[in-house]
């Protein structure tokens, strides 16, 4: 009886504690949110996060989750999503790498570079993304299929921010990467994907205090550029 509740007790916030949990998967939480963390808590110093990185989708009411940030269309039945940005796909590899093996002028040639796959983008098969993006930015000797591959989006970026290679990364993410010079953008051309990051809630939970203050946040956050390039996404916009 006293483990069950110690155990009950860890998961009851202190009278007066204000938390809130958030699911978001690892890549996003890393890359994208811990960065922007310092901003909420400037304007919430009250309030604590609990975030479960999982790439597993969350049950709302066993896991006692309030808010999740997925990477999807959006169609999570019996649960609320709001639209937040669009993501898209550009080669990113680091400035030295470019130093020690050569400018990468056009897209042909890439064919000297070793290609870094990032296989949890979602949707065809684990070297389609590459496909697709030398097609659309009309590269004819580059082998496609060659290269690398990571599960995790983060692992991949960061073996290109190593000088491994050049991955196909993801512009959402890689956005402070971008900013400080350690990942450099060498082609305008991005691939869209057909997903994109919703902010998801449920339906039987009434917003709270910290719910509605974590979307406050979120939805007036800057807008999300990348040095050197097209605008993708653009500031979170509320959903209907």
């Amino acid at each position: 009886m006293e483990t069950l509740a110690r155990a009950v007790s860890s998961k009851i916030p202190a009278i007066g504690e204000r938390t809130l949990t958030l699911s978001v998967a690892p890549s996003f939480a890393s890359k994208w949110l811990l960065p922007r963390l310092p901003s909420f808590y400037d304007q919430h110093a009250d309030i604590d996060l609990r975030i479960s990185a999982t790439v597993a989708l969350a049950d709302f009411k066993r896991d006692r989750v309030d808010l999740a940030i997925r990477l999807g269309h959006g169609n999570y039945p019996g649960l609320h999503a709001d639209p937040l940005f669009a993501e898209a796909l550009t080669p990113l590899c680091s400035p030295e790498l470019l130093k020690r093996k050569g400018p990468l002028k056009r897209p042909d040639d890439l064919r000297r570079h070793r290609l870094i796959h990032d296989t949890s983008i979602p949707g065809g098969g684990e070297h389609d993304a590459w496909r697709k993006w030398l097609s659309l930015a009309g590269a004819k000797h580059v082998v496609a299929h060659r290269g690398d591959r990571f599960t995790l989006a983060e692992h991949a970026m960061q073996a290109a921010i190593d000088g491994l290679g050049v991955v196909l990364g993801r512009i959402i993410l890689a956005e402070e990467d971008l900013a400080a010079g350690r990942l450099v953008r060498p082609f305008k051309t991005a691939l869209p994907l057909d997903v994109g990051y919703f902010l998801v809630s449920s339906h039987a939970a009434a917003p709270h205090h910290e719910v509605n203050c974590f979307r406050d946040w979120l939805f007036s956050s800057p807008s999300v550029h990348v040095r050197g390039g097209i605008h993708i996404g653009g500031r979170p916009r509320r959903g209907t």
